[in-house]
């Protein structure tokens, strides 16, 4: 039984990874500077791109559908997962949109800022929570195999 993430999965996820990279690089600058908010911006919209081809795709593939077979007890965590993924995306997609048209004031990039490091933290928890259980899969199955 195969439980990893389809290429076209694992090709998101690695290019949200990396653009998480970009994102802490930003967020590291000024927010308030006209140019960083628009590379901000330009970098949050290419995560929601992958973030949006990642979920297509477990649309059409299934998500996580090899451990929901193998152990359909876990269908729950996976779709929580799933739901959190979502969520995910719909709280970066208003992230964005505030970020575009937030004003100028120090407050307000501060808040943003926080904001979006909140979100990095919830996603990369998200990633980690997802990788355990697709090892957990893993190891179940070959230890099983024994």
């Amino acid at each position: 039984m195969s439980f990893a993430k389809s290429q076209s999965q694992l090709e998101s996820t690695n290019l949200v990874y990396l653009l998480l990279g970009d994102l802490r690089e930003a967020l590291g600058a000024r927010l308030d500077e006209t140019n960083n908010r628009r590379w901000t911006v330009a970098v949050v919209n290419q995560i929601l791109v992958a973030l949006n081809d990642e979920a297509d795709v477990m649309q059409s593939e299934g998500y996580l559908s090899g451990v929901c077979e193998e152990w359909p007890n876990w269908s729950n965590q996976v779709e929580q997962l799933s739901d959190n993924h979502s969520l995910l995306r719909n709280q970066l997609r208003e992230l964005r949109n505030t970020l575009e048209h937030a004003g100028p004031t120090r407050a307000q990039v501060q808040q943003i800022n926080r904001q979006l490091r909140e979100w990095m933290a919830e996603i990369s928890a998200h990633q980690r929570h997802e990788s355990r259980l697709l090892q957990m899969a893993y190891i179940l199955d070959v230890g099983a195999a024994d």
